[in-house]
């Protein structure tokens, strides 16, 4: 199983952690940005098969930053999604995620913050596709949320690999400031 997977298994989909502090559990995100238990438990579900897709190790870990910001910012600066893929709405949902989260006022990132808001941010996109009149009237040109919030998921787990994988110089920094360090690296440039 590569790191990523384990990462995902470790971090997200065992929920009842009993060390977890009361409202950091990704269901209680989930639940903090206002989702009801019905998108909630659907989170958990992609997020799981969004976990046994990334246990085959045939998914690229690298992140291509600079093309995804750009996408992230034609995106969230256009009306319209019609002509972006899945892949690409999930992707600048997860940079959405991470941007929001950075610009917070913590001086952290938590990680299951970050996959629960980039599902959040993923749900979103696949609205306002839904409701895009030049998507088009058809499912498929719709597209599929559930492959809407697999690519924010599978884009947050990568975020999250970079940072701790950027921070493994022997540095004693704790994980999360590595995240957000790593989202400050991104956004101070755009």
């Amino acid at each position: 199983m590569n790191f990523l997977a384990e990462a995902a298994k470790k971090k997200f989909l065992h929920d009842d952690d009993d060390n977890d502090e009361e409202g950091s559990s990704f269901s209680k995100y989930a639940k903090n940005f206002g989702h009801s238990d019905e998108d909630v438990e659907h989170f958990q579900n992609v997020a799981s098969k969004t976990h046994e897709n990334l246990s085959t190790g045939e998914h690229d870990t690298e992140i291509d930053h600079e093309n995804i910001l750009d996408n992230h910012k034609k995106i969230y600066e256009s009306d319209s999604v019609s002509e972006h893929s899945e892949k690409d709405l999930g992707h600048a949902a997860a940079f959405e995620a991470l941007k929001k989260l950075a610009t917070g006022k913590s001086n952290e990132i938590d990680k299951k913050a970050l996959v629960s808001l980039a599902m959040s941010e993923g749900l979103k996109m696949w609205e306002k596709k839904q409701s895009d009149p030049s998507s088009g009237n058809s499912d498929e040109s719709k597209g599929s949320k559930d492959e809407i919030l697999s690519q924010a998921c599978t884009m947050a787990m990568k975020l999250i690999n970079t940072s701790d994988k950027k921070g493994n110089d022997g540095e004693k920094e704790e994980s999360d400031n590595k995240l957000l360090n790593l989202a400050n690296s991104f956004f101070q440039k755009g």
